[in-house]
């Protein structure tokens, strides 16, 4: 599995994508110490990620400050990760969470921003191959791992998301075109809550009758947000 420790993110070999220029370092560990194996800028091909693998080193790891580099460089490339057979699916997992909570993220500081609206469409994919990529549901294990327990919109519609999958694909009824459709619902379905305003959605307490009542309007505010923006029809 990814792992961190105080100053590096390990990774599995085969999550760099060939041909492509390193946005940040990439180390391995030979003998108990950490050594440059390529540099930032760098072109990294098939042949030096196969021949690393067959050298043996199955993880490389990058600095732990060069995180939201990585996710950047691999979200283009995620479906080409999900379907790479060589990389397990605790790998797997973990860059398609980071990523899509990072473009929740993004979204939910601005709803009707068009380049992400059109990031989040894209990363609903390799989503859903990943959750049926395995008969016994083994990624939604991964998928869920604990992160931070402080409740945050991004990763509880990411959640959302995952769960919804899940239940639809266990039907063996929907198409792979309605499941993106369900999976893009769920990564939407609390962007209303942006319209309510902060002072209730982030009050810590009980609600007065007015403020749950305005609380409980933002499902209609996320259908009324999508269609005004059109970003999604």
């Amino acid at each position: 599995m990814m792992t961190s420790s105080q100053n590096y993110w390990e990774l599995h070999t085969n999550c760099l994508i060939a041909d492509q220029i390193l946005p940040f370092d990439v180390y391995i560990k030979r003998e108990g110490k950490t050594v440059l194996w390529r540099g930032k800028s760098t072109e990294v091909t098939q042949n030096d990620i196969t021949r690393l693998s067959e050298s043996g080193v199955e993880s490389v790891v990058i600095g732990i400050r060069d995180k939201e580099k990585y996710l950047e460089y691999i979200e283009p490339n995620a479906q080409e990760l999900i379907m790479n057979d060589r990389i397990p699916v605790e790998y797997k997992s973990y860059v398609v969470r980071e990523t899509t909570n990072k473009i929740l993220t993004c979204l939910y500081k601005s709803p009707t921003d068009i380049g992400t609206a059109k990031r989040l469409e894209h990363i609903v994919p390799p989503i859903v191959e990943l959750i049926l990529s395995s008969a016994n549901m083994a990624p939604l294990r991964f998928l869920l791992e604990r992160g931070d327990m402080e409740f945050s919109y991004a990763p509880h519609s990411a959640r959302t998301c995952y769960y919804t999958i899940a239940l639809a694909s266990s039907y063996k009824r929907f198409s792979r075109e309605k499941l993106h459709q369900f999976a893009l619902a769920a990564l939407l379905h609390d962007i209303g809550q942006m319209i309510v305003k902060p002072e209730i959605r982030e009050k810590i307490g009980k609600f007065t009758e007015d403020e749950l009542h305005e609380m409980q309007k933002h499902p209609v505010y996320s259908v009324s947000l999508i269609n005004r923006s059109e970003i999604y029809n």
